[in-house]
């Protein structure tokens, strides 16, 4: 949005093949977002299934994480494989928390491919928007809240984060 004529403009234009979503501010400034590819709505089912709009053809196109300005010029694009729901960041954009089916997942961008290591189970039953896990890290970089209803509601849980 220009903030003195208030016009909006989108940042990132998806084309046929995109399912873009799951955006959030980076702590420097940048728009983290992922691509899932065609068909593919970003939800976990009560399933405990990847939520498919409609089924497509084999496009050959690999889903993604990346990082954007502003202005939508597209900075990097990391293929990742790994589904999760919901994905965030601390202080360094390149190390995210996710959610995946089961398990709350430290996902390491830094070398040349993503590196997954298991958290902690969530056991969320994905039953509704309100029991998605939502993970995010805390300011300090030292702890992770997320969301599930294992217990039957939903509670908030604390689980660390590693140096």
């Amino acid at each position: 949005m220009n903030t003195d004529s208030l016009e909006v403009f989108p940042c990132f234009r998806q084309k046929k093949e995109d399912s873009v979503g799951h955006e959030f501010w980076t702590r420097d400034g940048l728009i983290f977002f992922d691509n899932r590819g065609p068909g593919h709505d970003g939800t976990i089912t009560s399933r405990r299934t990847q939520a498919v709009v409609k089924e497509t053809e084999d496009t050959g196109i690999s889903p993604y994480v990346g990082l954007a300005e502003k202005t939508g010029k597209v900075r990097t694009t990391t293929p990742l494989m790994h589904y999760c729901n919901h994905y965030h960041c601390g202080k360094d954009a390149r190390l995210l928390v996710g959610d995946q089916v089961d398990d709350i997942v430290r996902i390491d961008l830094t070398g040349s491919c993503p590196n997954v290591i298991t958290l902690c189970r969530h056991k969320t039953s994905w039953y509704g928007q309100k029991t998605h896990c939502h993970p995010t890290i805390s300011w300090e970089d030292d702890a992770v809240l997320y969301a599930s209803d294992v217990q039957g509601r939903v509670h908030l849980y604390l689980t660390g984060w590693p140096d």
